[in-house]
């Protein structure tokens, strides 16, 4: 009945580990890492502190501490960094929104799709998506393409649009108005995250 906190989260990305502790690419750690931050939420956890803002070592392709962090040892960014930072700007306030009662159903089932609805300090709803299959095949070092899936769904509620917020493995996020048809939106959900707004 206790609160649960995660004290160390995180992907590493030196590819030849001495370890068991298995890496994935740079890309696909800006896939996951977003991902993991929501899936934590699902899951009941309160807080989830990523391992680690800075790395602690300089680059070594064999020493796990030299790449977890969200910056590289020289405080350069990684696409993680861009990632979780989109995933963080997107939950703050930008504007004012009319307090209003609005929802979002998908509208056919896919039992590898997880969502949840959050609700923005400024009244926006909030519904990030994705497909919960893995991008990254080890020991095999194969980086699988996204994966997408067509799936509709409907917002009810007041609303003047619907925007997709794509994040891509190398930490970008594109935007694009999505057009109602026939009462109903349609996306292509993938394993790299949306954020419906």
């Amino acid at each position: 009945g206790r609160p649960v906190l995660a004290t160390e989260i995180g992907y590493h990305t030196s590819l030849q580990p001495k370890t068991f502790h298995f890496p994935v690419t740079e890309g696909i750690k800006a896939r996951y890492m977003p991902r993991t931050l929501l899936w934590s939420f699902i899951s009941g956890i309160r807080r989830a502190y990523i391992y680690e803002m800075v790395s602690s070592f300089a680059e070594d392709e064999t020493n796990p501490e030299s790449s977890f962090g969200l910056l590289r040892h020289d405080l350069s960014r990684t696409p993680a960094y861009g990632a979780v930072r989109a995933l963080l700007a997107l939950c703050k306030a930008s504007r004012q929104t009319e307090p209003a009662e609005r929802s979002l159903a998908f509208l056919n089932d896919d039992s590898e799709r997880f969502s949840l609805r959050l609700t923005r300090p400024d009244g926006a709803l909030l519904a990030p998506v994705w497909l919960g299959i893995r991008g990254w095949q080890w020991p095999a070092r194969i980086e699988n393409p996204p994966a997408e899936r067509a799936t509709a769904f409907s917002v009810t509620g007041p609303h003047s649009q619907v925007i997709a917020h794509r994040f891509g493995d190398d930490g970008s996020v594109s935007q694009r108005v999505i057009a109602k048809e026939g009462g109903q939106y349609r996306l292509s959900v993938s394993d790299q995250l949306t954020v419906l707004e």
